[in-house]
Order: C-alpha cells, then sequence, then structure tokens
C-alpha cells in the first residue's frame, strides 16, 4: 500500500541569500539580460512581495522595454512599499513622462516633497517646465539644483537652457563651458554650446566648437546637422549642405537636417531639394472639421478648448494639454480628431502615393500645446525636432480691430494665419525663401511633416488667437 507523499515546504532563504539575488538580479538587468533579471527578481518578490528596490527595477526594466503599463503598475507598488523615497517617485514620474501619460509635473512634485534636494527631480521638473514655458519656476528648480550641485554636468545643461531663455545668453555659454569642461564626453553639452553660440550671434566661434566636436564624436546626426547650421549662418552653404547629407545618411528623420538642407541647396541656386522637401501642395493639407460628438456646434467646442488653453497657459500663453482624457473633455475629444487626421495623413503616403520624406514610424505618440497669440506677436520660423508630423489648430479667431494696424505681414485675409518655408532669421540667408501661407479660420486643422518651417503670422484681432500645435513623435 503506497501512502500519498506530503509536498515539502519550500526553504525560506535568509535575508542575506535575498540581497544576494537582488544583486545577482541587478547584475544581469544591467547586462541586458532582461529574462535572467526578470526570474531572479520574482524569486525576491516569493518571498518578499513588498521588496521596494525589487518592484522598483521590476518597473525600470518594463519601461526600458516600452511596457508603460506594467512599468507604472510596478512603480506604484514600489512607492508603496516605501512611500517616502523620492528615488521611487522620481521614477514613476520619468515613466510618466516616457509614456505620454499625464501628471508628470505632480509626479516630480511628489518626489520633491520627500527630498527638496533631489537632483534628478529637480533637473527634469526644470526641463519639463522649460518646455512648457514656465520659466520662473523652470529657473527656480534649475537654480536651486545648480547649489546643490555646482560641479555636476547634467544640473548646468538644465541651468544654462534656463538662462538663455531667460535672456542670459552669455551666462548660459558660460554654464555650458563649464559643463563641457567637467564632462568632455558629453554630446548634448557640446551640441548646445554650439547651438548656443551660433544664436547668439557668435558664429565663427560655434564652427570652431563644432568643427572640434564633430572630429571626435563621428557619426553623430545631430551634431552634423547643428554643425551644418552654423556653417550655414556664416555663409558657407556647400560645406553645410555637405555636413546636412552626412546628417541625414546617419539618421534620415533628422528634423534639423531636412529643414536646413533645402535651405543651404538655394543658397547654392539647387532647387531640387526646396521642390522635394517643401512641396507645400503634396505635403501640407489642411482640413476642416465640422462636427465633435458631444458638442452641439464648433463654437461650443471651439469655446471649451479656448478656456482650456487660458485655464493652463503659464504666463508665456503657452500650456501643455494631456490629451488621455484626464483633462477637460475638449481636450480629450481634440487629441482624438488629431490622431485620426495623422491616421488618415499618413494614409496618403502609404496607399501608392507617393513616399513620404523621411521613414514612416511602426508607432507614435501624441504631444499637444496651446497657445494664445495676442495681437501684433510676431513669431520666429521653427521646426519640431525629434518629430515625424506636426499639425496646428485654430480655435479662436477673433474679428480684426477696425484700425488694422496690427495685420499679417502677409496682408488682408491672412492676418494671422500661418506662413510654412522661410528659415530663422538668425541664418541671414541671402536667397529668397519659396513661402506658402494659410490664412487663420476657425476649426481649420492643418498637418505637415515635422521639418518644415513654420510660424503663425502677427494679427490685428480684438482678442488673442487660440491656436493648438500637436506633434507626433516616432516609438520606434
Amino acid at each position: 500500500m503506497q501512502s500519498d507523499s506530503i509536498p515539502t515546504a519550500p526553504t525560506i532563504p535568509t535575508a542575506e541569500e535575498l540581497a544576494a539575488t537582488l544583486d545577482a538580479a541587478t547584475q544581469a538587468h544591467r547586462a541586458e539580460r532582461f529574462r535572467e533579471a526578470e526570474k531572479l527578481y520574482m524569486q525576491v518578490l516569493r518571498f518578499e512581495p513588498r521588496n521596494a528596490e525589487a518592484l522598483n527595477l521590476l518597473g525600470v526594466m518594463a519601461a526600458q522595454n516600452r511596457d508603460y503599463r506594467r512599468a507604472r503598475e510596478m512603480m506604484k507598488a514600489a512607492m508603496a512599499a516605501a512611500p517616502e523615497s523620492a528615488d521611487y517617485r522620481f521614477q514613476y514620474a520619468h515613466i510618466l513622462q516616457l509614456s505620454g501619460t499625464r501628471g508628470v509635473a505632480a509626479a516630480y512634485r511628489e518626489a520633491l516633497a520627500r527630498d527638496p534636494h533631489h537632483i534628478p527631480s529637480l533637473v527634469n521638473l526644470g526641463n519639463l517646465l522649460l518646455r512648457h514655458d514656465a520659466l520662473d519656476e523652470a529657473a527656480s528648480c534649475l537654480a536651486t539644483a545648480a547649489e546643490i550641485a555646482p560641479n555636476e554636468p547634467v544640473v548646468l545643461e538644465g541651468l544654462a537652457l534656463a538662462q538663455q531663455r531667460g535672456g542670459r545668453p552669455d551666462a548660459a555659454i558660460d554654464s555650458l563651458r563649464k559643463a563641457v569642461a567637467l564632462d568632455p564626453q558629453s554630446v548634448m553639452a557640446q551640441a548646445r554650446l554650439g547651438t548656443l553660440l551660433r544664436e547668439s550671434g557668435r558664429v565663427e566661434e560655434a564652427c570652431e566648437q563644432l568643427r572640434g566636436t564633430v572630429a571626435r564624436f563621428p557619426g553623430n546626426a545631430a551634431l552634423e546637422a547643428e554643425f551644418g547650421l552654423a556653417l550655414l549662418a556664416g555663409g558657407a552653404a556647400e560645406a553645410a549642405s555637405a555636413a546636412f547629407a552626412r546628417a541625414l545618411a546617419i539618421d534620415p528623420r533628422s528634423v534639423p537636417a531636412l529643414g536646413a538642407k533645402p535651405l543651404a541647396q538655394r543658397e547654392l541656386g539647387d532647387e531640387s531639394a526646396a521642390a522635394r522637401l517643401f512641396d507645400y501642395d503634396r505635403l501640407l493639407v489642411a482640413t476642416k472639421v465640422t462636427e465633435v460628438p458631444g458638442f452641439a456646434d464648433m463654437a461650443s467646442f471651439n469655446g471649451a478648448l479656448a478656456e482650456a488653453v487660458a485655464a493652463q497657459a503659464a504666463t508665456s500663453g503657452e500650456a501643455a494639454l494631456s490629451l488621455d482624457g484626464g483633462g477637460p473633455p475638449a481636450v480629450a475629444r481634440f487629441g482624438e480628431i488629431a490622431k485620426q487626421a495623422a491616421f488618415v495623413y499618413f494614409g496618403m503616403f502609404k496607399q501608392g502615393g507617393e513616399g513620404f520624406p523621411l521613414p514612416l514610424p511602426r508607432g507614435c505618440r501624441l504631444e499637444a500645446r496651446g497657445r494664445a497669440h495676442p495681437a501684433g506677436q510676431a513669431d520666429e520660423s521653427v521646426n519640431r525636432p525629434g518629430a515625424v508630423v506636426s499639425g496646428l489648430y485654430f480655435a479662436r479667431v477673433p474679428e480684426a480691430s477696425p484700425d488694422g494696424t496690427a495685420g499679417s505681414e502677409s496682408g488682408g485675409s491672412e492676418s494671422g494665419g500661418v506662413e510654412f518655408g522661410a528659415g530663422p532669421s538668425a541664418l541671414k540667408l541671402t536667397a529668397p525663401p519659396v513661402t506658402r501661407s494659410v490664412a487663420a479660420e476657425e476649426s481649420l486643422l492643418l498637418l505637415f511633416p515635422a521639418y518644415l518651417w513654420h510660424r503663425v503670422l502677427p494679427h490685428g484681432g480684438r482678442a488673442a488667437h487660440v491656436t493648438l500645435a500637436f506633434d507626433l513623435l516616432p516609438l520606434d
């Protein structure tokens, strides 16, 4: 007669053994042996389900593999296990930022509530606020970080950006030079220094800086493109065109190179690049939105959008917009409209049409911002590095003032519209640009390649024009 065997209870590892397992998991993680690392992390959690570090590192690993939902879940569990940890709250905020989820700034502030001197949170929050034009709070964050860690290159890079945006270019250049001296291998700091020198009118210094940097760090598309811009600003159009060609050979989606190469070629008397990349008839698409579910008419939808922008705008008149349903209903609806419009736009090039000028991504995430444009305000031409396609929507276009004194340079019905194709004035180009202007009209949605230079023209309206701009950023 056989007796049933009794299962043996698992041996409970000691604290030292669990620490060794966690260390082995971390080593495998650093070596990018992700399956092995996950197995070891789960071994730790089997016996210590609230091991905050194992939960945190599982979240980090999930984010590295772009499984942002799981990453957020793991980080929430880590924060619950160690509620006073600034590090885990920082990681959670960073994952929100990577995944384009709302609440990023609030999450960084939660980390700083635990540790007001937490350098990564100060830097990331400061840079995020700079991006959204909240200059005062951004400068405060980055200045605090610089006081705590005056010799940290990443802190100095952020501080330099705040100083530049605050109208202190010389201070910004000094900060970047110090950052480069502390970390000569920082390609980002080298590129930013070259950019700032060029934008400050110190073109020869910019060329010298970037020429040496490109030689030390070959194969970097961002550096090659910035070197090309410096050369173009200095009048060396042929050398600039070669630099842009090198950038595009490295990264066919390099927005700075795609936007500037036609300008350099035009300086050389060659219109072929401009004809292909600035093909407004094919690449610029205008659509009139005529109805939005949940809103009685377009006037109520546009009014709600304008109110949302006004409620969230910083002192500069620009506001980041959350499109994931966590904000006002009109903004969420706008996100759906932008996504659908982008889907149709990409479809134009996938369904047998002539190819898009840069590789289409497998997937995208959407970022949007709203802006109020006061009467008479003159914008500089920009493009959107990092994006593939950009868009602009007119939510409010008030009637012109009776005197019409602040009208568009293009005049008449195009007052406050959008001009495409003119490069930045700082480049001091000699060849006249070939531009296309589109008149401002409520409910008008424009889609175009992210590299295409564009600016909202001055207007003479009774009140600010309100636009919503968005970018599609590739996930691959």
